[in-house]
């Protein structure tokens, strides 16, 4: 409110203007209010006047008088007797708010005239006018007092702030001197804020931290926008890493001032920061390795934060940090798009997490990309998915891995079937179709080649085809195409794509034909070819065969290679395979060949053996025969000299026969028809039986034969027949090519203990001291029909008795050796296999009836005359057999020249015994004795054969017949035809027993 002196003047001055007894201004409300009055208020009651100003405040109109107060006016009146007119005019301020009214009083009634209410009115806005300044004016000053509250306020927040923060500020002006420092600035520099308010910079900051500033400033006052440096310091003890901020500092009217500067302590954030950003390198780099990136997902709209890793892997820029899923699904091969929305709205509807994977899209000719999502959901504080998270890995090579597992799988799958079927000698062709069909399945190829390299067609390698894609587009193609098949067509060229992989022995990687030199022409109409495969086959170093493909949807590289490794090497063992198989086949059919060939000769052979064997044996039989019986006839004896004729006469002929039956023994071993029947005998008894044997020789020869093989008996396992022979063989060229006066020495060998493939060994050695053999000539000893430089000697031999008997002891199990020295003498040890449970079989009796004691036998008086048919178509040996049996007094003989005959005559005499010459004209002797057996008359008599044919052929066939008793050869050996006759004699009735052990 105005003060009441200055309102007191103005309502004077009303007064005089007016010329009225009394002015009243009554400020406040009409409940409460204040009178400002002039002197001529004295002689009114001032509680009439309070009355007319409230009066005045309340009425409607602003302006408002009453010219007699002692009459109604507007409906109201007045009982105030002093007051005898008045008027009043309401003040307002702020537009309309009543504060006051100005009210003119006289003593008595009066008129009140128009321009005196106007004057009235005038005043009355003059007062509003000045109360509405001084009002203003307080309110102004209330809003001032209260601004500078709030700076005051403000300005201790503000101390207290930048006291409270740990960043160092301060406001420095253009003299360098601080204006304004916090608590954290001044204690770093070791005093108050106090102290330093006014202080100059270079009193108290270092020399680096004042060229920082100097050049911060210089780079403000240039560009009037602020600036910051990193200073790394070495304070109280410690490297600071600090932050500086410096700004502008301006005034009210937008000019600077001075300068504002932030400090903040960055040590430990520059830690963090350092750490943070390691472990985001490491993340980088595992990222890198694992080929993996993270990434999040807003569910609402789409928007995916990812790591570089992440965009590593959808091959976007490194930096790149935001992208919308719509974006990222662009580089999604479109076939998987449905199967990740599925994934996708399975998570969400179940609440759980997702696992995919799926391949990018891809460029023509390039691999695939394939990667694996997996991660899960993100809940808010309602629970409710907002966002999805994960990581994204590179799973290409599992991927390949797994598909390359497949092929591989499927492909040994149809190798396998295709090796069957080859095994199985399929037709070729139709195998190498299969193989060629599972290759393209398993590729992807369009076209493919298997081939065969050939040598020696060509200068140049060749490649025959064995099966490749119908690429027939016209009739010329298809017959060219079947001249290919056929093998009438070979790939030569060197300088083509096939002819560079058999060429360089390496594999031909093309991955765009366009590019290719080495393609070479095609012929019109045949289709492109976009990429192409050529794979060398090898067996070892040796090259065999080129494979080829082309024309594959997702690229040709090194990885078929991998792949196809099982096919390659299948395919080429199937070639090497099918030549062998070739081979063999060729290898066969020469063998079929040789074999006929063989079988023919040895066919051949036997007949030219057996008729030598029939024809020689025939002439000897009759000259041995013969000597035999003037030798031992007691009816002519001979006289001395014509006996030592007779002898020379046996001696030749038996000569010739050791040299037949030695010829016979080696086809017999060359073919592989020898037989043995082993037996344990006791070698101690076999060889002294054959030193009997030999006894004549050596005392002819003046050899002396020591035995020094005592008592002790040598169990052996062998055939009689062969031990023998054997024993014979070595004890006779012991005495032949001994010395006069030499001696022939037996001892016992140690037993050779036994093995895992042949039992226990037991020996003997039979030593000489005769001419020896020489050291240069041993290695030949066992060979056929070597004598080793005594073939124009005195001595005789056939040079095959020693390889005989080495095979007839390696035949029976057994070993032989030798020892010689030239001059001196020569040893030779052999070893018989031993039985397995010894023991010493009883002695066998080696003696034999001689052809005189037989001769001496006459009939007994109880004896008949046994009865002997012979079938003998030849006169020189019927002879003989008479001359034999005349030599008996207990036999008769009857003789037939033919079969018929023989037939006819034991019919007609049934004879004890029959002797069958085999080779008879006509029907064969086996032929009749078939016949003698059918007939029950004839059924029970026994039949011998008796041939010159010694082969084994001719015995088998004999004894395989079942008709003979026993096989007896020629020459007739006298002693055993003897036996044969006292047999018969003894035991008619059981004579097939007693002619088991004949030959």
């Amino acid at each position: 409110m105005a003060s009441e002196e200055i309102l007191r003047r103005g309502v004077m001055m009303v007064r005089k203007s007016l010329g009225v007894a009394e002015v009243v201004l009554a400020l406040g409300s009409a409940d409460r209010f204040q009178l400002v009055l002039t002197d001529g208020a004295a002689a009114l009651a001032r509680e009439a006047l309070e009355d007319l100003c409230r009066q005045g405040m309340a009425h409607s109109q602003p302006l408002w008088s009453v010219p007699d107060t002692g009459a109604v006016a507007d409906g109201e009146r007045t009982d105030r007797a002093e007051i005898g007119a008045f008027a009043a005019a309401r003040i307002a301020v702020d537009g309309d708010a009543t504060v006051g009214v100005l009210c003119l009083v006289e003593t008595r009634a009066r008129l009140w005239p128009e321009d005196a209410l106007a004057l009235l009115q005038d005043y009355a806005l003059e007062f509003a006018a000045t109360l509405q300044a001084r009002l203003d004016a307080e309110r102004l000053l209330a809003q001032l007092r209260a601004r500078e509250d709030e700076l005051v306020r403000e300005r201790a927040l503000l101390r207290t702030v930048m006291d409270s923060t740990p960043s160092l500020i301060a406001a420095i002006d253009d003299d360098q001197r601080f204006i304004l420092i916090n608590k954290a600035f001044a204690r770093l520099l070791g005093k108050s804020p106090e102290a330093l308010a006014g202080e100059y910079l270079h009193a108290v900051l270092p020399p680096q931290v004042l060229r920082t500033y100097t050049a911060l400033q210089a780079n403000i006052r240039s560009t009037g926008q602020p600036a910051r440096e990193k200073l790394v310091l070495p304070l109280g003890g410690r490297l600071w890493h600090l932050l500086t901020t410096m700004a502008p500092l301006l005034e009210p009217f937008g000019d600077r001032i001075g300068f504002v500067v932030v400090i903040q302590d960055m040590t430990e954030i520059d830690a963090l920061n350092a750490d943070l950003e390691r472990l985001q390198d490491i993340q980088r780099r595992g990222e890198r390795f694992t080929r993996q990136g993270a990434w999040s997902l807003d569910i609402a709209s789409g928007d995916m934060t990812i790591s570089e890793g992440f965009a590593r892997l959808f091959g976007l820029p490194p930096n790149t940090r935001q992208i919308h899923q719509g974006q990222l699904r662009q580089g999604i091969d479109p076939a998987y798009h449905a199967a990740i929305d599925r994934a996708l709205q399975q998570s969400l509807r179940d609440g759980v997490g997702f696992r995919f994977d799926y391949p990018l899209v891809r460029s023509e000719g390039a691999p695939a990309t394939w990667l694996r999502a997996r991660g899960d959901l993100v809940y808010d504080d309602r629970g409710q998915a907002v966002a999805l998270v994960g990581i994204t890995q590179d799973v290409t090579a599992e991927v390949e891995a797994r598909q390359l597992k497949e092929s591989q799988e499927k492909l040994l799958a149809g190798l396998n079937e295709a090796v069957q079927s080859f095994l199985r000698e399929v037709d070729s062709r139709l195998v190498w179709d299969q193989m060629l069909s599972q290759l393209l399945t398993v590729t992807g190829a369009d076209y493919g080649f298997l081939g065969e390299v050939l040598f020696g067609v060509k200068p140049e390698p060749c490649l025959k085809i064995h099966a490749i894609t119908n690429l027939s587009w016209s009739p010329e193609s298809d017959a060219l195409y079947a001249q290919v098949l056929a093998g009438d067509l070979l790939f030569c060229n060197p300088d083509n794509l096939i002819g560079a992989v058999m060429r360089s022995r390496a594999p031909v990687i093309v991955p765009d034909m366009r590019q290719e030199q080495r393609r070479g022409g095609t012929p019109p109409g045949h289709p492109e070819l976009r990429n192409y495969l050529g794979v060398p086959l090898f067996q070892g170093e040796e090259l065999v065969g080129v494979v080829g493909l082309a024309n594959r949807e997702q690229g040709i590289d090194e990885s078929l290679l991998h792949l196809l490794e099982p096919f390659f090497s299948t395919y080429a063992i199937m070639i090497v395979t099918l030549r062998q198989r070739e081979a063999q086949r060729q290898y066969e059919q020469r063998l079929l060949e040789s074999k006929d060939q063989a079988e023919r000769a040895n066919q051949a052979k036997s007949q030219f053996l057996s008729s030598m064997s029939h024809e020689l044996r025939t002439p000897l039989n009759s000259i041995l025969g013969f000597a035999q019986l003037l030798a031992a006839s007691r009816r002519e004896p001979l006289s001395e000299r014509q006996q030592g004729f007779v002898e020379h006469i046996r001696d030749a002929g038996q000569h010739l026969l050791s040299l037949i039956n030695d010829v016979l023994d080696l086809a017999r071993i060359e073919a592989g028809e020898l037989t043995f029947s082993p037996e344990v005998l006791n070698l101690t008894t076999l060889i002294r039986e054959t030193s009997e044997m030999v006894a004549d020789l050596a005392r002819g020869r003046e050899v002396q034969i020591v035995d020094a093989l005592g008592d002790t008996a040598i169990p052996v396992r062998v055939d009689l027949t062969r031990s023998r022979q054997i024993l014979l063989n070595l004890l006779s060229n012991a005495i032949k090519y001994n010395r006069a006066e030499g001696r022939v020495r037996i001892w016992a060998l140690p037993t050779v203990p036994a093995t895992a493939d042949r039992p226990a060994l037991r020996g003997v050695a039979i030593s000489d001291t005769g001419i020896g053999i020489p050291a240069d000539k041993q290695h030949r000893l066992f060979r056929p029909f070597e004598r080793l430089g005594q073939e124009t000697g005195p001595i005789e031999g056939t040079g095959i008795g020693l390889m005989i008997t080495k095979e007839l002891v390696e035949r029976m199990g057994g070993e032989i050796h030798f020892e010689s020295r030239e001059g001196e003498g020569t040893t030779f040890f052999v070893y018989l296999p031993a039985p397995e449970l010894e023991s010493v079989p009883a002695p066998r009796d080696a003696t034999t009836s001689s052809p005189s004691d037989a001769a001496a036998r006459s009939a007994g008086p109880d004896q008949r005359r046994r009865l002997i048919l012979y079938v003998e178509d030849n006169p020189a040996n019927a002879a003989l057999m008479e001359e034999i049996v005349a030599e008996r007094d207990d036999l008769r003989l009857l003789q037939a020249r033919d079969g018929e005959s023989g037939l006819e005559l034991a019919l007609l005499h049934q004879p004890d015994l029959i002797l069958m010459d085999l080779n008879l004209p006509g029907i064969s002797g086996q032929q009749v004795a078939a016949r003698l057996k059918k007939w029950s008359e004839t059924a029970a008599i026994p039949i011998l054969a008796l041939s010159a044919d010694a082969t084994l052929p001719a015995r088998q066939q004999a004894e395989q017949s079942g008709l003979f008793q026993g096989y007896l050869t020629k020459p007739i050996d006298l002693a055993q035809i003897h036996a044969v006759f006292d047999r018969l004699q003894l035991a008619t009735k059981d004579f097939a027993r007693m002619t088991s052990d004949l030959p």
